[in-house]
Parts: C-alpha cells; structure tokens; sequence
C-alpha cells in the first residue's frame, strides 16, 4: 500500500492534477496511519487539505475517493471533526452530481468520530441509514460493512442484544469474522460480537471467540485499533481471575501507544493498566492513571472515552 502510494503521488504530482494529488495524497495519509506510521500520515494529511482548499466541488466530483481516505486518515489522526466535515462533503458532491458508487462507505467514515465523541443518537441513525441505502442496493459487501459498523453503534450505546443481532447478520451475509473491509475495524464483525458477549456476561465465550480472530499481536488489526482490543482482552482475563495474562495485554498497548504517539490508544492503554492495578489491590494507583487517561482522551474530543475512564 504504501510503496504504490508513494507511487501514485509522485505521478499525480509529475502532471500538476490537483484533484489526483489531493487523491494520492488522502490514500497515502490512509495507508500510513493505518501502518502506524503518524508523522508521514500527518504530513501526507496536510498537502492533502493544501490541495482540496483549491478545489471546486465540480472539480472534486471525479476524484471523491480523496475524501473518503482523508476522512478515514483524519479518524486514526484524531481530527474528528475534520473527518465528519470532509464526508458530508463528500456526500453531498455524490448526491448532487447521482454519483452513488461511494455513497455508503462515505456515511461510514463518520460512524467512527460519532462514536469517540459519543454523538450515540446520530451513530445509531447513520448506520441505519446505510444499512438501508446497502440493502436498496443490492450490495452484499456494503451491508456486510454497515450491518457491523451497525453493531458497533449498538455495542457503545450498550444495546448489546442488538449489536449482537447485527453482527451475527454481517457475518452471514459476509461469511467473514475479520479482514473483509479496510481499514474498519479488522474488517468484520467478529470483534463487536466477542466484546458485546464478554460485556454481556458471557465471558468464556468471548475469550475464546477473541482467540479464534488471531494471535495475541493482533496482526489482523491495524495499529491505532489494536489498544481498544488489548484493553477488552485485559478485562476478559481479569474476569477470571488471571491477572499475569492481562498485566501482558496491558503492557502490549502501552508499548504501541507509546510508538503511535496518539491520544485514544493511550487513553484506551491507560484503562487497561488502571484495570490491573486495581485488581493487584492498588486502588489509588489505578484511580491516577484512570485519571490521566481520561484527560489524554478528552484532549483530542474523544468524549466516550474520557467518559469509560473517568467512570473506572
């Protein structure tokens, strides 16, 4: 991804195309937060915007993908707002020009900023909503996607019962648990369901089902998600009592927040520490670093996140 990235940027500059270096450039930011690697992504993010700034709507119109993979890059970068700004840019461009081919997966760039600042209502609509325009459609692979992004909507509002009913129904019409969709979410539903079953009380169920996506280095997960994961499967193994098992995970998300340099994944690495100090009888311990986390999520807007860790 990377190396055609680079690739494609170097052309589009060679022809002086604004709309196809804005392009290059949103799909390479994408690819580099999504390898981890900020400072190129945010740099690639820049020249991006420098080039959209310039551009008229009817001059975008060709090269809509540019908003979709900034806004995506924008989601790992912690610029939320941004994010929303450039899909319902992007939305209205296809509405106005019948342009439906990027429809969908443009409304779900924006399930993502909803859900870190907590805008639950609005998430809930708007995957609905896509789920709808998928099923009009015809499109199996966009509703396999909307159904789970669905579910992850329901899961942070804690409807569990129905995060669960829209995963088990992306999964039959995806027949896929994990890497049918990038960059969301491991691309699949398998994830939302193993969560919303150890939130749900189901713990040894979730343990295992988080085990059958993949190894404890959550290779099929980018990293910038992987803290989120790390932080569930620290819980799940505090639930039954092993807590060398989850001091593991939680050391895991600290080392890749820490190279990531991003606020969420530290916030999300913070809880999971809290969450083992708790557990080893350092109530005071845990209650600071719940604390800085909470503040850590707060600085980018990530409300919902500040929230989990104010709460712990």
């Amino acid at each position: 991804t990377l190396a055609m990235g680079r690739g494609a940027l170097a052309t589009a500059r060679e022809l002086g195309d604004d709309a196809l270096i804005a392009a290059a450039a949103s799909a390479l930011s994408l690819g580099e937060a999504a390898a981890g690697d900020v400072d190129a992504a945010r740099a690639h993010r820049e020249e991006a915007l420098g080039q959209l700034d310039r551009l008229a709507d009817a001059e975008l119109a060709p090269r809509l993908e540019a908003l979709y993979y900034l806004g995506w890059a924008e989601n790992y970068l912690e610029h939320y707002d941004e994010a929303i700004d450039h899909a319902d840019r992007g939305i209205a461009i296809a509405r106005a020009v019948g342009e439906g081919r990027l429809l969908v997966p443009m409304m779900l760039v924006k399930g993502y900023p909803f859900e870190m600042q907590g805008r639950m209502a609005e998430a809930v609509e708007l995957c609905q909503n896509a789920v709808e325009a998928a099923r009009l459609a015809a499109n199996p692979h966009y509703l396999f996607w909307a159904l789970f992004e669905l579910g992850l909507a329901h899961y942070f509002s804690g409807d569990l019962e129905a995060a669960l009913v829209a995963g088990e129904e992306s999964e039959r019409i995806g027949g896929r648990l994990v890497g049918g969709t990038m960059p969301s979410t491991g691309g699949g539903p398998g994830w939302l369901m193993a969560a919303a079953r150890f939130e749900a009380g189901d713990v040894e169920r979730a343990r295992e089902d988080m085990r059958a996506l993949g190894s404890d280095e959550l290779e099929h997960k980018i990293p910038v998600e992987r803290c989120f994961d790390w932080e569930t499967m620290a819980l799940a193994e505090l639930a039954v009592g092993r807590r060398e098992a989850a001091e593991g995970y939680a050391r895991r998300a600290e080392e890749n927040a820490e190279r990531l340099g991003l606020k969420v994944p530290s916030a999300c690495a913070g809880r999971a520490r809290a969450a083992v100090l708790l557990a080893a009888g350092e109530p005071l311990a845990a209650a600071r670093v719940a604390s800085e986390s909470a503040g850590a999520a707060a600085s980018v807007g990530a409300r919902l996140q500040a929230a989990y860790s104010r709460g712990l």
